[in-house]
């Protein structure tokens, strides 16, 4: 009885070890972007769903449950806007939805920065411009975006993430 125990507890420390570590082997999400000199963390990723609508692709420095949490608080995101109501992989070129040479298979119809907005709703940011671009990789469960935007101030912002991306279904 004493062996059957002991088999037991083995069975279920090997099934918990291997239940763990593929999650405890996924990487970390990590990014940043750069605006006007200043270099800002980007630790989350989301796709937003808006059905017929298309989608937007977030990538935000802090989580929507921290955002809800704490409206008080300030955050960091970068946003693109997709035609497409799932998460789309290549490279793609800032155009205006309604431009005659749109291809949503080339294109993102918008993009904008947001620094230092408050989460209870006060917002400010930064357009993208003709000439942007975004490079979007799948990578096993995750996703790693490239971001080379020119904005509407004239200035540059450059970026970069890499981890997962949650769905959020209107």
């Amino acid at each position: 009885m004493k062996s059957l125990k002991s088999l037991a507890l083995i069975a279920l420390s090997v099934f918990t070890f291997a239940a763990c570590s593929k999650k405890d082997d996924a990487p970390a999400n990590s990014g940043s972007f750069t605006y006007d000199s200043k270099s800002y963390g980007l630790t989350n990723g989301y796709f937003l769903n808006w059905g017929t609508d298309g989608g937007e692709l977030e990538l935000i420095s802090a989580s929507y449950e921290t955002l809800i949490s704490n409206p008080t608080g300030t955050y960091n995101a970068i946003d693109v806007d997709f035609v497409d109501s799932t998460i789309q992989v290549g490279t793609f070129t800032y155009k205006y939805k309604y431009d005659e040479t749109f291809d949503k298979t080339k294109n993102f119809t918008s993009g904008t920065a947001y620094i230092n907005v408050s989460a209870n709703g006060s917002s400010g940011g930064v357009n993208f411009v003709e000439g942007s671009t975004v490079i979007v990789t799948k990578n096993g469960d995750g996703y790693s975006v490239s971001i080379d935007a020119k904005l509407e101030d004239g200035k540059t912002l450059t970026g970069t993430y890499s981890g997962s991306v949650g769905v959020l279904n209107d």
